[in-house]
């Protein structure tokens, strides 16, 4: 294994949108820190600012993404056996992060890396992408859409309907703490696709 993956934000140009993105890029490297020797996570290396661009460098998972995988074999060619042995180490890696507090909201094909194609070992399967993750305990709740909208959990989706629909005087204290569900849902629709 070797190399990095580069993530690259620009910078906004107004101070509300620069203050947003300089936001989510620290939320997202809170997440990947937390993650710090996390075998299911992907492994932040550093970080910065150039210019008007944040980046985020991470390790490089030469499998590519589940997608990807996924899309260049046939069912029949994996295997029933193989298939879950993957599926298993996507559960195990997804665990990890929540055990460490750390719940992705975007769980999806293309954010489940393969390191190599050995998956007899432990450490094939990471997850990446932490740009909607939420660590729990740091409070404020979820009050806005996390994640693709395709494949939101319910809990998601009403905590958006009822910010909609009552707006300005929304009442903070039926805010949702992030939690696991959310992930578990993404699963399914991970394993459904």
């Amino acid at each position: 294994m070797g190399g990095m993956a580069v993530k690259v934000l620009p910078r906004r140009t107004s101070r509300s949108d620069g203050l947003g993105t300089l936001h989510a890029i620290f939320e997202e490297i809170s997440a990947l820190e937390k993650c710090e020797g996390c075998v299911g996570a992907v492994q932040l290396q550093t970080y910065g600012l150039v210019g008007e661009y944040f980046w985020i460098a991470t390790e490089f998972a030469e499998g590519g993404s589940l997608s990807k995988w996924r899309q260049e074999r046939a069912e029949e060619e994996v295997g029933e056996k193989v298939f879950l042995k993957v599926w298993g180490k996507v559960c195990r890696a997804v665990a990890e992060l929540h055990k460490r507090g750390v719940v992705h909201h975007d769980l999806k094909s293309e954010n489940i890396l393969l390191r190599h194609l050995d998956f007899d070992r432990n450490d094939c399967v990471c997850v990446c992408d932490m740009g909607e993750a939420t660590l729990k305990g740091e409070g404020g709740g979820v009050l806005r859409a996390r994640g693709t909208e395709c494949i939101q959990s319910p809990e998601v989706i009403t905590i958006v309907e009822r910010n909609r629909v009552e707006g300005v005087g929304y009442d903070r204290r039926k805010e949702s703490e992030p939690n696991e569900y959310s992930d578990v849902w993404q699963l399914g629709c991970v394993r459904w696709r």
